[in-house]
């Protein structure tokens, strides 16, 4: 016994293995099990990611609809020229181009005129759609996608005006 005191190899008999709890249970199935869990909070992760960057961009493309907005009222504003002239043939009165904003909150995005309401909705994921009445006395029509943008003030020889807006 004394030999086996100064003999490394056999430890195990002066401290032999403690049993464990798991009767039958492989260390790969927890090898498994951990795996598994690691993924699913990698998978929680990155949805609670994509959640918060589709909220930022949502939050973020409301505040640029207002500016497109205020920049197509401007424009309407600068071009509309109040005249009790009214000429004996169409007559555009004024007209402006404008530099509209490429994308809304990261995506694409269009307007269009409803009467006398500008509809500005998103194309992309996700879905910002707002409208704003533009207050002036005339018929609104065409849209634009964005980019460098004509904006033309006609009146009409029956005394009607129209801004129509286009892309360039």
């Amino acid at each position: 016994m004394i030999n086996n005191i100064f003999f490394l190899g056999n430890l195990h008999f002066f401290f032999p293995e403690k049993k464990k709890g798991r009767k039958g249970q492989s260390h790969i199935l927890m090898h498994a099990f951990a795996v598994a869990f690691s993924l699913i909070m990698i998978w929680i992760i990155a949805s609670s990611m994509n959640s918060m960057i589709d909220d930022h961009r949502e939050f973020v493309g409301k505040k640029e609809i207002l500016q497109v907005c205020d920049i197509m009222k401007t424009a309407a504003e600068k071009i509309m020229v109040p005249q009790e002239y009214v000429s004996r043939s169409n007559t555009t009165l004024g007209s402006i181009s404008i530099a509209m904003p490429e994308k809304i909150g990261g995506t694409n995005y269009r307007t269009r005129f409803v009467n006398d309401t500008l509809i500005i909705e998103t194309t992309g994921t996700p879905t910002i759609n707002d409208t704003c009445i533009m207050g002036f006395n005339a018929t609104f029509r065409g849209g634009t996608n964005g980019g460098r943008t004509s904006v033309v003030y006609t009146r009409y020889s029956d005394g009607t005006d129209e801004i129509r807006v286009t892309n360039v």
